[in-house]
C-alpha cells in the first residue's frame, strides 16, 4: 500500500510509524458497532494564535456522559479552563453549558482532562469546546466543533488484557493537510491502558484475529496514572469503513485491544 500522509493535529506534526504484522490470539467477533449518533467528537485547532490543538470525545454512560480530552502546544505547566458552550460556533458567541475539568499542562506543554458532565444527551450538534487561557486575559486558545461521528466502533479486551475502548470515526472532514479532498478524524478513548506507558495504535488493513500490516497509523496513546487515555487523528485520505480494524499495542507490540470497522 502506498504510504499516505498523516496529519496528526494533537500534536501539529506528522505521525510516523512503521507498519508491522501482528498476529493476536483472540479478537473480537465481528458485530455492529455502537450507535455513532450516541457520541460526538472534534478535533480542536488553534484559536487567536495560540499554536494549540487538540482532540475531544464525549460518551454516553448511565444518566452522565465522560468527556475526554488531550490538548497540545500548551506553555508548558500551566493551567487552562475548558468549557461547552451552546447556541454558536468555534470563534463566535455561545452560552456555557458545562464547565468541565480544568487542563493541566505538562513540562511539554501537553494536557489531559477527563470530565463527567449530567446531561440526558450527549451534546453535539450545536455546541462546541473552547480551552481557555487566564493569563494574561481570558481567550479562546483551541475551540473544536461537536458532531456525531459517522462510525463507532468498540474495542475489545484481547490477549489477556483489561483495555477497553472506543473509536469514533468521522469521513469527509476537515483536516490539515488534505488539500484536494477532505479527510478522515479518528478520535480513541481507552481505559485499562499501562499508567503513564505510551501505546501505539493503528488501522490495520484487515479483520481482528488475522495478521495484516498497518494501514493508517493513529496518535499514540499516552495514558494517566488510571490506565486512561484519549488522542486525535487526522487522516488525508478516507479511511475505508469494511475489512479494516483498529488495533491497540502495548510497548511489545502485541495486540491489547482490538475492534473492526463495519458499516
Amino acid at each position: 500500500m502506498k504510504a499516505r500522509a498523516i496529519q496528526a493535529l494533537v500534536l501539529c506534526a506528522l505521525v510516523a510509524v512503521t507498519a508491522r504484522q501482528d498476529q493476536p490470539r483472540a479478537s473480537a467477533a465481528p458485530t455492529r458497532g455502537p450507535n455513532p449518533a450516541e457520541y460526538s467528537a472534534a478535533l480542536m485547532a488553534q484559536q487567536n494564535g495560540s499554536g494549540a490543538a487538540g482532540a475531544v470525545a464525549l460518551l454516553p454512560g448511565l444518566g452522565a456522559v465522560t468527556v475526554a480530552m488531550a490538548v497540545a502546544g500548551l506553555t508548558p505547566n500551566s493551567t487552562y479552563q475548558a468549557q461547552i458552550l451552546s447556541g454558536g460556533t468555534c470563534g463566535g458567541q455561545g452560552s456555557v453549558a458545562f464547565h468541565l475539568t480544568a487542563l493541566k499542562a505538562d513540562s511539554a506543554g501537553e494536557a489531559m482532562a477527563f470530565s463527567t458532565i449530567h446531561s440526558g444527551a450527549v451534546p453535539a450538534v450545536g455546541y462546541f469546546v473552547n480551552v481557555l487561557s487566564t493569563k494574561p486575559k481570558v481567550m479562546p486558545i483551541a475551540c473544536g466543533n461537536l458532531k456525531p461521528p459517522d462510525v463507532a466502533v468498540a474495542l475489545k479486551a484481547v490477549n489477556g488484557s483489561k483495555v477497553k475502548a472506543t473509536a469514533l470515526i468521522t469521513l469527509h472532514a476537515p483536516v490539515a493537510g488534505a488539500t484536494t479532498q477532505l479527510g478522515t478524524q479518528v478520535l480513541v478513548y481507552a481505559t485499562g491502558l499501562q499508567p503513564k506507558t505510551p501505546q501505539a495504535n493503528h488501522i490495520h488493513a484487515g479483520l481482528c484475529g488475522k495478521p495484516s500490516p498497518v494501514s493508517y497509523p493513529l496518535l499514540t496513546l499516552v495514558p494517566d496514572a488510571q490506565g486512561r487515555a484519549v488522542a486525535g487523528t487526522g487522516i488525508t485520505d478516507i479511511v475505508p469503513t469494511t475489512g479494516v480494524s483498529i488495533h491497540i499495542h502495548d510497548n511489545t507490540f502485541k495486540t491489547v485491544a482490538c475492534g473492526d470497522l463495519s458499516p
